[in-house]
């Protein structure tokens, strides 16, 4: 019986001994340990750095994110002259060399020969790459023009078939109408010009400047003529260059034909009055006369005794002036849209009737 435990005892510590010796494994049976996750990530490249809201924060913080700004990238267009600012009801515009009017997007870009137009009761405002503006008035077409030949746009060009707007610039606006061409351009003292400009039957335009000034560039009888008007001045030139067809379509040679025309000296027109009636230390024993007359050229008002007289598309007036016994002063007065004034003074004597 000691024998036996003797012997139980032996084999239980060979087994022991057994398994705490290692054995020895094959290449094929080594497999490696996960490496430890590390500490903290290592810092990236400034150019692929995480945004405020990617970064760790202690536990039981709340991360706080900020609004992220989102540039919008300007279309692939590098001829652009304008863009659309806004726009107030019916608006249409019609890309070059389409006829199919569609409406249009704030922040669109208008490229030469691009055309918009607005609806009654409806308007929209034109930013230029320079900064200038158009404010366009309702039931308006107008065309976004610029002289190719010039590498440099020394100014903002648009054409105007029918409507009206007003004009801003730091810089230098051309509008063309089929009447003829208004150049805006601001003074020495005023750094900005304005004006506003009513197109009327394609051949009737109207300028009022209320700062800088205004050139207006004309047909006359036998070549292009030239006003000049001033600040808080305004004119009116009824002329036919037809630069705008019925189709809408521009007609780039006369387009061409005055802008060479204003890059040679051109002579400014003046209205000098000349009064045919009546003849200036006359008797009458009428109580009511006619005062007959006219204007060498457009660009100027006439008043008589202090009243506004309508002038006829000649430039030519008839005005009845009623008189009193003895001696009438007749007053002309012109004023021209160049701020220059012309006056003429007639005396009547109205003699009592035998």
């Amino acid at each position: 019986m000691r024998f036996f435990i003797v012997m139980t005892a032996t084999l239980i510590g060979l087994a022991s001994c057994t398994k705490q010796t290692p054995v020895p494994e094959t290449d094929s049976q080594k497999v490696s340990a996960p490496a430890p996750l590390p500490q903290a990530l290592p810092a990236m490249p400034p150019s692929e750095s995480k945004s405020e809201s990617e970064s760790q924060v202690p536990t039981g913080e709340t991360v706080k994110e900020k609004a992220v700004t989102v540039e919008i990238k300007k279309p692939a267009v590098t001829d652009w002259l304008a863009k659309l600012d806004s726009i107030q009801n019916r608006v249409e515009f019609r890309q070059r060399n389409e006829s199919i009017w569609k409406p249009p997007e704030l922040g669109m870009f208008f490229v030469r020969f691009d055309a918009l137009q607005t609806q009654n009761q409806s308007s929209a405002k034109i930013v230029y790459q320079s900064g200038s503006n158009l404010d366009v008035g309702n039931n308006t077409l107008l065309i976004f023009d610029h002289d190719p030949g010039k590498k440099k746009k020394h100014e903002d060009r648009v054409i105007v078939k029918n409507g009206e707007l007003i004009g801003t610039t730091k810089t230098e606006l051309w509008v063309f109408t089929n009447a003829g061409l208004v150049q805006i351009k601001p003074e020495a003292k005023s750094k900005v010009a304005k004006a506003k400009i009513s197109v009327q039957d394609d051949q009737k335009i109207k300028v009022k400047v209320d700062t800088g000034t205004a050139d207006v560039v004309f047909k006359g009888k036998d070549d292009f003529e030239k006003i000049h008007v001033a600040p808080k001045s305004d004119v009116e030139i009824t002329s036919s260059v037809k630069l705008i067809d019925t189709n809408n379509t521009v007609a780039t040679a006369k387009i061409e034909a005055i802008t060479a025309a204003v890059e040679k000296p051109m002579k400014f027109v003046k209205a000098e009055l000349s009064v045919e009636q009546p003849v200036d230390g006359a008797v009458t024993t009428d109580t009511e006369i006619e005062a007959k007359g006219r204007l060498s050229a457009a660009g100027g008002k006439l008043l008589i005794n202090g009243e506004l007289t309508e002038l006829k598309d000649d430039f030519s007036f008839i005005k009845k002036i009623k008189l009193q016994p003895g001696s009438n002063l007749i007053v002309f007065q012109v004023v021209r849209s160049d701020a220059s004034v012309q006056f003429m003074r007639k005396t009547i004597r109205l003699q009592a009737g035998q």
